[in-house]
């Protein structure tokens, strides 16, 4: 039974957890063992393990944080395959499976068009995020097609707990025309929306409605009301990461298929953040 070593990030989503599960559903019809480790061991103890286990193979599921990944160079002999590393700390030739995240903002924008708003506005992450460049293009280009004009908020202050950020949100929400949608390109900034919305006093989604993007329950089933995400299929990106590694192992360097692979959006979760959909009427 060949060894696939798979090197989990440690991300606050429960989007590692359904990569993981994707990659199992292929490895055991490859009849593959799936050793799991922590990608963002020390160095060292990470080269110790590779050489402790001579895996056939090596998935890496960064989450797209900025660690560094230099351990995982000089394996010519051993495939790896990326899942969700940033395109710019990506190697040339790499295999990568990566998040379509264009299609959530586009997705975002179809499903807040549909509840019947006219008024929209964007909240991106702090911080440089391929993500999130990738859903804000996505959704306001969609609404821009749409013949829909989109706010976008900004703030100096990168952390999300911060006095600063929380007093740039109410200002923004403050000056927002009223009924708004709004898309937020991660969960946890999509909690901090609600929770300045209500400070405010805006009924949700009555005069704000608030649509997240990963479906992080522990945020999105406790938030007061329950927030509507954007669910990515991390599932079928674990699918795709192991279905490329079997393709790499099998063909060695005469390999010529794609080089990185995406995976879609799964469906929106919808809860009391957002409009109910309005029910179609049979001519």
């Amino acid at each position: 039974m060949k060894v696939i070593l798979y090197f989990q990030s440690l991300s606050k989503t429960s989007s590692a957890t359904e990569k993981l599960i994707g990659v199992r559903e292929i490895a055991a019809k490859a009849d593959w063992h799936v050793q799991v480790v922590d990608t963002f061991t020390p160095t060292k103890k990470t080269r110790q393990l590779i050489s402790f286990w001579q895996p056939a193979g090596m998935i890496v599921e960064c989450g797209e944080r900025t660690d560094d990944l230099s351990v995982f160079t000089g394996f010519k002999n051993t495939p790896i395959v990326f899942i969700d590393r940033d395109p710019a700390t990506s190697p040339e030739g790499s295999f990568c499976v990566r998040h379509d995240s264009v299609t959530a903002g586009q997705e975002a924008a179809k499903e807040l068009i549909m509840t019947g708003f006219e008024n929209f506005a964007f909240v991106p992450f702090p911080g440089a995020w391929r993500w999130n460049d990738e859903r804000r293009h996505g959704f306001v280009e969609s609404l821009k097609l749409n013949g829909h004009f989109c706010e976008i908020f900004t703030s100096k202050a990168l952390d999300i707990n911060s006095p600063a950020y929380a007093r740039d949100m109410r200002k923004f929400l403050r000056q927002l025309p009223k009924p708004c949608a709004i898309f937020v390109a991660n969960d946890h900034p999509a909690e901090k929306v609600i929770t300045e919305a209500k400070l405010l006093g805006f009924k949700i989604p009555d005069q704000v409605a608030i649509l997240g993007v990963d479906d992080y329950e522990p945020v999105c089933e406790h938030t007061r009301p329950r927030l509507s995400s954007v669910k990515p299929d991390f599932r079928r990106g674990g699918n795709l990461a192991a279905l490329m590694l079997i393709a790499a192992l099998r063909d060695g360097k005469n390999f010529r298929g794609d080089h990185v692979r995406k995976y879609g959006t799964l469906q929106i979760i919808r809860r009391e953040s957002t409009r109910i959909m309005p029910k179609s009427v049979d001519a």
